[in-house]
């Protein structure tokens, strides 16, 4: 990240600004999907020219063996006359071979109609106007995506701007240092920049410096008031923090970083991440296998995966950062888990479910897109491993597993739980996602603005700032998820704890799969996922 990046890159926050960011996310999923349509599109029109083109070659072999034919049909005819002329009896003969003539003559005559209708064939010119098209509509996506992002640049610039005027302005110089005086701190520039960007959001929509004023009195509290701080920007300070009684409500954001070192690849490592992995499935872009609108129109590439992925005889089991969300939920500081993967893996490890909100869905069960019949996860499992797809029994419909594809609308319990959940949070927790799918990445921004975030990761992530100016809050613990997570749990004493909760949880397993093996079915019950929607 630039410079002028993190000096702004508090202007997430606005809500104008995630508006029109909203829109654009909407405007690039339209263009996603009508890339797939123009690329469906093309790919008929070549394979139907493909096929007219082996007619017509088929039509002109046939033509030419049928002349030849014919020649050596008309040459017999004419010696035939000739005996005929000379006395010779062949009237039958003659007859025969002049019949055989005309029936040839008719057939080129057939032949040459049915190449003739070959370019004059309707579909084809239906197929070209159908990729014309979609072409058309693509490219008109294309604008609107370049207009929206030039719209979201423009005002971005614009709230920063502003935000820098009021800033220097006299009553803006006279604000902030009432602000330092009060909180015995003077305020970072990002800090005056954060709050000056509201206030001038409400200026130039009309509000009058008087009012202003009004509202910065009231603020005043808010910003003098002391919160709970860290005592170092490193593992020590969140292990201090979270043993020091001031955080109960921790809400956590989870990512396929978590669940790597249980087999399951995440998305764009290199080598090994799924979208590494999927070029022989000839997608138009490696998102489209998790595209609702393609996979309506071609399911076999996620139903391919997803029995590779997973096979029959293997069992995944939690990680020990799975086994931490446990035991920080048993320690009654978790206020949510917000996981994006859909491997169910959290509740493996017997995570509670009222702790638990899958905001990508999970593999957990399925529904017919047609009727919305509902299907265990066996049954999809059981049409991968026969390499068919799955279809509904009573409609005939796609049955889909409820996993949140790109263009379907997240659960209704992130909806209805996320900003209660944001507004409660006294620490966030930020395990083994790069942030790069939205609405989930935005969760970071929702929490109140001293709330400590913690990224543990293997790469840092735009949003978690922790060398900027004036932080007190964001940490960056870089690495591998399980070491990282374990290292904390030593620094916060619970070792014993942990340990404990695996070998509990270990056993039951084993129990289970016990028992299944003295009672065979016809799809193994194991706990199977896929990758999350974050890498």
């Amino acid at each position: 990240m630039t410079e002028g990046d993190e000096e702004c890159s508090f202007l997430t926050e606005n809500p104008t600004l995630q508006d029109l960011n909203t829109k654009l996310v909407k405007a690039k999923s339209a263009q996603q999907r009508l890339e797939i349509e123009y690329y469906g599109a093309e790919q008929t029109l070549s394979l139907w020219r493909q096929k007219t083109d082996q007619q017509r070659a088929r039509l002109q072999t046939n033509i030419q063996y049928s002349r030849q034919n014919l020649f050596s049909l008309s040459s017999r005819v004419s010696s035939l006359r000739a005996k005929l002329d000379r006395g010779e009896y062949c009237g039958s003969q003659l007859d025969e071979a002049e019949r055989k003539e005309e029936e040839a003559q008719m057939r080129i005559s057939k032949l040459e109609e049915e190449f003739e209708e070959l370019d004059r064939n309707p579909h084809t010119t239906e197929l070209v106007r159908e990729k014309e098209s979609a072409f058309h509509r693509l490219e008109g996506a294309k604008s609107e995506v370049a207009a929206l992002n030039t719209e979201f640049l423009r005002l971005r610039t614009k709230l920063l701007d502003d935000a820098k005027r009021f800033v220097s302005s006299p009553h803006g110089q006279h604000l902030f240092s009432q602000l330092g005086s009060i909180s015995n701190t003077p305020m970072t520039m990002r800090e005056k920049l954060k709050l000056a960007a509201s206030l001038s959001v409400l200026q130039s929509n009309g509000i009058s410096e008087t009012d202003i004023a009004g509202i910065v009195e009231m603020l005043l509290p808010v910003y003098s008031q002391p919160h709970p701080k860290l005592s170092s920007l490193d593992i020590h300070g969140v292990a201090d923090f979270i043993k020091s009684g001031h955080c109960k409500k921790i809400v956590i954001l989870c990512g396929a970083g978590i669940s790597v070192n249980a087999g399951i690849p995440d998305f764009r490592s290199p080598g090994t991440g799924l979208y590494s992995q999927l070029k022989e499935l000839n997608l138009p872009f490696p998102e489209a296998i998790f595209d609702i609108e393609y996979y309506k129109k071609n399911p076999k590439p996620f139903c391919t995966q997803a029995k590779l992925l997973f096979p029959a005889n293997r069992c995944f089991q939690p990680t020990k950062t799975h086994h931490f969300l446990r035991l920080l939920a048993d320690k009654g500081v978790v206020q949510r888990i917000y996981t994006q993967n859909i491997d169910t893996l959290e509740s493996v490890a017997r995570v509670p479910a009222e702790k638990l909100v899958f905001a990508h869905g999970s593999l957990a069960s399925a529904h017919c897109l047609g009727c919305g019949q509902e299907y265990s996860s066996d049954f999809v499992l059981g049409r991968y491993y026969a390499d068919e797809i799955p279809v509904c029994d009573k409609c005939g419909g796609l049955v889909k597993p409820d996993i949140v594809f790109f263009g379907e609308p997240l659960p209704q319990r992130f909806v209805q739980l996320h900003e209660e959940d944001l507004k409660e949070c006294d620490l966030l927790l930020i395990l083994g996602t790069s942030l790069n799918v939205q609405p989930v990445s935005w969760l970071v921004s929702m929490v109140r603005y001293w709330v400590p975030r913690i990224l543990i990761n293997r790469t840092p992530v735009t949003e978690i700032q922790q060398n900027a100016e004036g932080n007190t809050r964001d940490v960056e613990l870089i690495g591998d998820c399980d070491s990282i997570t374990s290292q904390l749990v030593s620094e916060l004493g619970w070792d014993s704890d942990l340990q404990n909760l695996i070998l509990s949880n270990t056993t039951t397993s084993t129990s289970t799969a016990t028992s299944a093996e003295t009672t065979p079915t016809p799809v193994p019950q194991v706990p199977v996922s896929l990758p999350s929607h974050d890498p």
